[in-house]
């Protein structure tokens, strides 16, 4: 649930800064849009915080999605000059709003559909009974009260006793309050007509989209659909998450959206300064679950690009302090992955790894005793999670309630057989636990390339964890089959090197890419694996399922 609203958030921001939604900006700032960026230090991460920690509520991201879904919808029907049933006469939310949205943008459209399959019948109906929203906020005529006064400050009355001819001085102190008290003027005056015209517009707003027919809806029981979205507004610009929640109402149960909406998680951070030449990752924390989850982000950049076709091994110092079998002092790792956060800044001297986890470990703090770690990503950010995730195993103060959770999607292989041993010694000391899910057609997973090179283990690289392989989505005549089951199972590595190099072989990237190869993008990307895990969540026999019935820590168990 918190990766999934972490990657929501990240791309409402995104769509938000690029002018391609109507939710303005402010809405979605979260503590790091508030840390000043002066020195070498701020942008090192190494200054300590001056504010208050305020993030941004799961319910506050999803009501944000829902209006943004329905505002598309609204401008889309009076286009189009529908003629039919519209949704603005709708109460609250319906499906054939969802469905009618369908020019959001298409970072937003797995959403959509996630959000439709898990509405509760055709519309929605809020009882005011049941829900007392906030009175509304102060008028705008309080608010020009406010500012007339700040106003008469700074351009008081002149003494008109004063003889300016006598006293120069006098004349240009009593020029300049005059000038001072024009300029004020002006400024009320435009202030003034700024208000007329957003109150002509609120007339407007009012004679389209609420019909004579529904004027008395507002004497009802019921909420209307303009007063909810109207209040659903207000709630989010005061960042009111009491009143935000009412929305679960709209959807199945148990779905995955109201899941969402129930979180109590709070995304926090997401690093995107420098975004061009760093790796961008993403704090969230859950107060109720003593959770904080750090998310890194794919490859989107040229040095993300740069970094991941640097596929030449590194032999880098062993950070396990314990003598297990067979320790090594050097493991071998992806260079160009390693490289990303292991840098040292030339300035502070400092690495990327160690302002994460300096980072994560004020989060840490503030969510209080039994805090817990989960780290996730996909593509490179998979790959950064798994290392991230190793190295941070080996300090006990990210695992003294419990182990670090790895949850990644679609990442390539990190590190050859020195490197599994260690994760696997770390898994065994119940420190660390990684689950892999990957689509299947995806080439990605079976990369870097390594047919014919060999180790003393047979394959060149490996895997950790538990994997998790989705499968694909049947369609058209194949549908009435029915959809297969994700295969879980663990990657233990093969006991002979003809076995491992075998394995090698059989994962070899160009095996396992779709024939019709215009698809290697498409089954890569997160959306497609989101639809495959949203899929499998709806299957009448999901409840059997493994991926559904037991966590992540279970399954290590039965391992």
């Amino acid at each position: 649930v918190q990766s999934m609203l972490v990657f929501l958030l990240a791309d409402l921001r995104i769509l938000s800064a690029a002018g391609k939604i109507n939710t303005k900006y402010e809405r979605l700032c979260i503590d790091s849009d508030r840390v000043r960026k002066q020195g070498a230090q701020d942008f090192a991460l190494h200054t300590t915080p001056d504010y208050e920690s305020c993030g941004v509520s799961a319910a506050h991201i999803m009501a944000v999605l829902l209006l943004e879904i329905t505002r598309e919808s609204d401008q889309l029907a009076v286009e189009r000059g529908s003629t039919g049933k519209s949704p603005l006469e709708s109460l609250i939310l319906d499906k054939q709003t969802i469905e009618s949205a369908t020019t959001i943008p298409s970072l937003l459209q797995c959403y959509r559909e996630m959000i439709k399959s898990d509405m509760v019948g055709d519309a929605q109906k809020i009882r005011k009974a049941d829900l007392q929203f906030p009175s509304s906020p102060p008028e705008r005529t309080h608010l020009l009260e406010g500012m007339a006064s700040e106003l008469s400050v700074l351009s008081p009355e002149f003494d008109p006793d004063v003889d300016t001819n006598e006293d120069p001085e006098a004349s240009r102190f009593t020029a300049g309050m005059v000038r001072g008290k024009h300029r004020a003027k002006v400024a009320m005056k435009k202030i003034v007509e700024e208000t007329k015209t957003l109150k002509e517009i609120d007339k407007l707003q009012s004679a389209l989209f609420v019909p004579e027919a529904t004027k008395d809806l507002e004497e009802s029981e019921f909420y209307s659909r303009q007063e909810v979205l109207r209040l659903l507004n207000t709630a989010i610009d005061g960042r009111d998450e009491e009143h935000v929640r009412c929305i679960e109402t709209f959807f199945k149960d148990g779905s995955i959206s109201q899941n969402l909406i129930q979180s109590k998680a709070e995304t926090v951070w997401i690093n995107d300064w420098n975004q061009k030449y760093e790796c961008t990752y993403a704090i969230s924390i859950d107060k109720e679950k003593k959770n904080v989850l750090l998310a890194f982000r794919g490859a989107y950049t040229m040095s993300d690009w740069s970094h991941v076709i640097d596929t030449k091994v590194r032999a880098t110092s062993n950070p396990i302090k314990e003598n297990y079998p067979g320790r090594p002092d050097k493991i071998k790792l992806h260079g160009g992955i390693h490289r990303y956060l292991f840098r040292v800044r030339k300035d502070t001297k400092t690495t990327k790894f160690a302002e994460i986890a300096s980072k994560v470990m004020y989060y840490c703090d503030l969510v209080g005793e039994g805090v817990t770690l989960t780290v996730t990503g996909h593509s490179l950010g998979a790959a950064l999670t798994v290392i991230f995730s190793f190295y941070a195993s080996t300090n006990d103060k990210f695992t003294q309630n419990g182990a670090i959770e790895a949850v990644t999607f679609g990442g390539p292989m990190v590190g050859g057989y020195k490197f599994a041993d260690a994760v696997r010694y770390q898994e065994n000391q119940k420190k660390l636990r990684i689950a892999r899910f990957y689509c299947v057609r995806d080439g990605v997973p079976h990369l870097p390339l390594a047919l014919f090179w060999m180790s003393k283990r047979g394959a060149k690289h490996f895997h950790n964890g538990i994997k998790i392989k989705l499968p694909m989505i049947r369609k058209g005549v194949f549908k009435c089959i029915g959809q297969p089951q994700p295969v879980i199972s663990y990657d233990d590595p093969p006991k002979s090197k003809l076995r491992g190099w075998l394995k090698q072989v059989r994962g070899y990237y160009f095996w396992n890419i779709p024939i019709r190869f215009w698809l290697i993008g498409k089954m890569h990307t997160l959306v497609e694996h989101k639809k495959r895990l949203l899929l499998i969540n709806q299957m009448k026999d999901s409840s059997l399922s493994p991926l559904v019935s037991f966590s992540l820590k279970e399954l290590y168990e039965m391992k």
